[in-house]
């Protein structure tokens, strides 16, 4: 029998959505909320997530969310805390990302509390930051239980950084050469006028 209830979401920033989302569920304040994008798959079948979350509802009771899937962690920061049928639990002090993710009702709203009072446009930035600040604890598993995108780099690592910098040098060479060709272009302009 399923022992919780899921909220499914195409944008986790859709103003009030999950806040609405939460309230309409006919749920205890212990009881486990689990959201989902709809572009998730996992490899576990519905017994399999059951007993899972059967073990990780006992983990909340010392935590306030569990990450099924994250991207870009500091992966060197994770620290052990248990294991459940060989899965490694981690507690995690930089997840990015919300795209499945577990908690109770109850915390969920002490969480969304936390946030209202957070500046960073979304929600994964936000979340983010409660979490590297220690006023949200964490946890994840490896291997991840959902995935969203199978080339997402779950570490932070020497590969995955310079890649992200070198994208950014790309695109400000990008915008250098074409701002340079409309002041060239806007001075010819000028120069024919005069």
């Amino acid at each position: 029998m399923k022992n919780y209830r899921s909220v499914y979401f195409s944008d986790p920033n859709q103003k009030n959505f999950i806040s609405n989302q939460i309230n309409k569920l006919n749920l205890k304040e212990e009881g486990l909320v689990v959201f989902l994008s709809e572009e998730c798959v996992t490899l576990l079948n519905s017994d399999q997530l059951n007993k899972f979350y059967r073990n990780v509802s006992l983990l909340l009771e010392d935590y306030d969310i569990f990450y099924l899937t994250t991207y870009l962690d500091d992966c060197e920061k994770l620290e052990n805390v248990t294991k459940i049928d060989g899965i490694q639990i981690k507690r995690t002090f930089s997840p990015s990302g919300f795209d499945a993710l577990v908690t109770t009702k109850k915390k969920w709203l002490e969480i969304e509390y936390l946030l209202q009072h957070q500046e960073e446009k979304n929600i994964e930035d936000k979340m983010n930051t409660l979490i590297s600040r220690r006023k949200i604890k964490a946890l994840t598993s490896l291997p991840r239980i959902f995935e969203k995108n199978s080339n997402v780099n779950y570490c932070r690592n020497e590969l995955s950084l310079p890649n992200l910098m070198k994208n950014e040098k790309n695109m400000s060479f990008y915008y250098f050469s074409i701002s340079s060709v409309m002041c060239i272009v806007f001075l010819i302009y000028l120069i024919k006028k005069l």
